[in-house]
């Protein structure tokens, strides 16, 4: 239970955060595409990656391979971004989902990762 009200504040924009940079958000859900297809170590779904929660959270859907490092070098070794860059375009979480785990990154506080298991259904 406290793991779910801590992913909520995770992508809960505080007073402080930047504004969602809409272009931004598009640039690199591109580029994340491109990323996870390399990345994934499973079949990638169609349409792996997703802007929700207002553009504040980056969803990447793999096939297998998702594990607590994944979200952080899908955006800085495959996609050319940055957790610091994510966060000044107003994205608060970057996030892996595979068929057993869910890996959340934060932005705002780049120690700050929590993974569960998470299997698909």
């Amino acid at each position: 239970m406290m793991a779910i009200q801590y992913t909520i504040a995770m992508v809960t924009p505080r007073g402080t955060d930047p504004l969602v940079d809409k272009d931004y958000v598009e640039r690199i859900v591109k580029k994340l595409e491109a990323a996870v297809r390399t990345a994934d170590k499973g079949k990638t779904p169609p349409n792996p990656v997703k802007a929700n929660k207002g553009n504040r959270k980056l969803e990447a859907d793999m096939g297998k391979g998702c594990n607590e490092r994944v979200p952080e070098n899908l955006l800085h070794q495959r996609a050319g971004s940055s957790l610091k860059e994510a966060y000044e375009a107003g994205v608060l979480v970057i996030s892996c989902h595979d068929d057993k785990w869910e890996c959340h990154q934060s932005t705002r506080i780049p120690e700050d990762v929590l993974c569960h298991a998470a299997p698909r259904r």
